[in-house]
């Protein structure tokens, strides 16, 4: 599709339902490792208003369960990026992992070289107990 989305949310309200009703008919016995979570659109980069993403307080993944938030985007400031890091911490009540929206192989190599490096940087960051050394 040309790194397009198909469309747009309004809210991330839908997302949290799709979530929540994964988690509701997960196979009893078997173990949810983590859920991504697409935050951005493409070529489009994840919402600025951090009140887009405030129905996240209400998803219920198990405590083991990883939050995988898919918002590291090439066309969002490493600050920007940071405070939406921290909002989604502190919707989903601990750490959460990043990762971009839909996979690198839609993006040109200069951008997928862009999102690699952000996300690193996020990763790096002391509170998040994860660095980049010697990788």
């Amino acid at each position: 599709m040309n790194h397009r989305a198909m469309g747009r949310l309004d809210d991330v309200r839908r997302i949290v339902a799709l979530a929540n009703a994964i988690v509701d008919r997960w196979p009893a016995g078997r173990h949810l490792d983590f859920m991504h979570v697409p935050l951005a659109a493409a070529a489009e980069p994840p919402p600025a208003d951090l009140a887009f993403y405030a129905p996240l307080r209400d998803i219920r993944l198990p405590a083991s369960t990883r939050f995988v938030g898919g918002f590291v985007h090439e066309d969002r400031t490493l600050p920007e990026q940071r405070a939406l890091l921290d909002e989604l911490d502190r919707l989903i009540g601990r750490p959460v992992d990043v990762a971009c929206s839909c996979g690198l192989g839609r993006r040109d190599a200069e951008a997928a070289l862009a999102t690699i490096d952000r996300a690193a940087a996020l990763c790096a960051e002391p509170d998040r107990g994860v660095t980049t050394q010697g990788r």
